[in-house]
């Protein structure tokens, strides 16, 4: 415990015990050092679109990193649903993805699956060959005829 007398500037450590009687006869004051307020570092939120394999293109993510802790975090979803799933925890907190990094994911989100839709592609008709013992299905042959380029 922090104490100094009654009329000095002088500051010295006591055990507990003695201080709370100095106190309490009214020797002594106790100095209470200020409480600063908890300062957390900035939150720096962003969102991505996914990684680029060859033709293969991966889900938008979401990216939060701390400037006081330096703890980086990603996340992305196959099913569109980082921004409600993402819990990002940092200099002892826990944040949840603001509303406009939401809006943002989610728009990125509607454009990534709009390009990876594939498109429907007609297969061979598949037909019974019932001249062949067994009489299993087959794909007809399809014959294509090449043609080179001009250039």
């Amino acid at each position: 415990m922090k104490l100094k007398d009654k009329g000095s500037l002088v500051v010295y450590n006591v055990p507990q015990e003695v201080g709370q009687k100095l106190v309490a006869a009214g020797l002594a004051v106790e100095v209470v050092a200020p409480v600063e307020p908890v300062r957390y570092a900035n939150v720096t939120w962003q969102v991505v679109d996914g990684a680029k394999v060859g033709d293969f293109l991966y889900p938008p993510e979401i990216k939060a990193f701390c400037s006081g802790c330096g703890n980086p975090q990603w996340q992305s979803s196959n099913k569109g649903t980082a921004h409600l799933t993402m819990k990002y925890r940092h200099c002892g907190r826990l944040e949840e993805v603001p509303a406009h990094i939401a809006d943002e994911y989610t728009k990125r989100w509607t454009a990534y699956i709009s390009r990876s839709r594939r498109k429907t592609v007609a297969l061979p008709a598949l037909t019974k060959d019932t001249s062949v013992p067994g009489s299993g299905t087959h794909v007809q042959s399809v014959s294509a005829k090449l043609v080179p380029a001009k250039g």
